[in-house]
């Protein structure tokens, strides 16, 4: 008995000994995280104010047009509508059954009663489901158009706001409207090109999933490590040409230009400003992820205590759907606050490029005037102070 007892302290022993071991290097990686996080803060405390100032006055141009709140909510209809008949076809073509003996094709199955012992695969039409790739690329296409067409709507409101923001109240319709008529018919093309890019490398993307998939089948290691740097290289042209496109659609949606007079102007202003453009767009979109998920967490939490004062019982779908939804709200609140921060910098780094007094704080205009690139008369690039009073 004193010997089992012994046998079972030094166990418990060897578990507090590993579980302080973990908690120790738990604390270790938190410890070095934060001082990374610190130094980087305070590395780029100039862009974070720089960004803070950009999100106040993105959200002062949303405020100044509320039928986008509208148009954005036509656009999340339409995108529904689409992504259901997409899956629709899907099914379908999934479920289309083999020719019949007749048609040319292969003899007919035999009589549902004896199906059970045909195998899933010979159920149905091989060659139509080919046609799956078809649908995958339209729905692609489909949904990088339908969100250019939104981030064009909240582009061309924001950016009439900017240039001739005055001090009268909101307006119902307007600039949203003209906006967003203007991105389903003259700007259309130029959408429609921008995001056939995105689209064209997501199928790659897509392709390359599956063949990766068909060699972890077969076993062929040396490929689908290759396959995963493909990827790699795919996902990092997808952000870049995103990166871009966010841009040309803001120019377009400011000058009516096309898509390749767009890029041009894109171009020639952002090289100038890469690093406050990148930056902005960085530290933006971290910014919008961790409100989304505090948010959302506020949301689930409130929901909870709502369960627990009501004494209702607590569905984990119940939470599930509360988070999903809130998430999804929050997400498309947060993609119009950052089309409207892409608008206001490239309107204020359009009017400093012209020479003009930017219409936004004095404070902001310091922040994006404090170093700006140029390229001199002899080819040269040099930093230099510009635009500051």
């Amino acid at each position: 008995g004193g010997g089992g007892a012994a046998a079972v302290a030094l166990v418990d022993d060897e578990r507090c000994h590993a579980m302080n071991q973990t908690m120790l290097w738990g604390g270790v990686v938190v410890m070095v995280v934060g001082v990374l996080m610190l130094c980087v803060s305070l590395f780029l405390r100039k862009r974070i104010e720089l960004t803070a100032a950009m999100f106040k006055e993105a959200c002062k141009g949303l405020q100044a047009s509320p039928m986008l709140f509208v148009c954005a909510a036509l656009v999340v209809v339409a995108w529904l509508a689409y992504n259901a008949h997409a899956v629709a076809s899907l099914v379908y073509l999934y479920a289309v059954p083999r020719p019949s003996h007749g048609d040319g094709g292969a003899p007919p199955l035999a009589p549902s009663s004896s199906a059970a012992g045909v195998p899933l695969e010979q159920r149905f039409d091989d060659a139509a489901r080919y046609l799956v790739l078809y649908q995958v690329f339209m729905a692609l296409w489909c949904n990088a158009l339908l969100s250019a067409v939104l981030q064009f709507t909240i582009a061309g409101a924001v950016g009439h706001w900017y240039f001739a923001r005055d001090a009268t109240a909101p307006q119902l319709g307007g600039p949203a409207l003209v906006s967003l008529a203007r991105a389903l018919t003259v700007s259309l093309g130029t959408l429609a090109l921008g995001s056939l890019l995105i689209a064209v490398v997501q199928f790659l993307n897509y392709l390359a999933q599956r063949a990766k998939r068909a060699a972890a089948t077969a076993r062929l290691r040396p490929i689908v490590w290759l396959l995963c740097c493909v990827q790699c290289a795919l996902r990092s042209i997808e952000s870049l040409i995103k990166f871009v496109d966010r841009y040309i659609y803001v120019w377009a949606a400011l000058y009516g230009t096309g898509f390749c007079g767009g890029a041009r102007g894109v171009y020639n202003l952002v090289a100038k400003n890469a690093f406050s453009a990148s930056s902005v767009n960085m530290i933006g979109r971290f910014v919008l992820f961790v409100g989304k998920l505090a948010l959302t967490a506020l949301v689930v939490a409130l929901v909870v205590l709502a369960l627990d004062v009501a004494d209702r019982p607590k569905s984990p779908l119940t939470l599930i759907i509360v988070a999903l939804g809130t998430f999804a709200l929050l997400s498309l609140f947060a993609h119009m606050l950052s089309v409207g921060v892409d608008t206001a910098l490239l309107g204020a780094l359009i009017q400093l490029e012209e020479g003009k007094e930017p219409n936004i704080s004095p404070e902001l205009k310091d922040m994006l005037a404090a170093k700006r690139t140029i390229v001199n008369a002899d080819g040269q690039v040099q930093t230099v102070k510009t635009g500051a009073p």
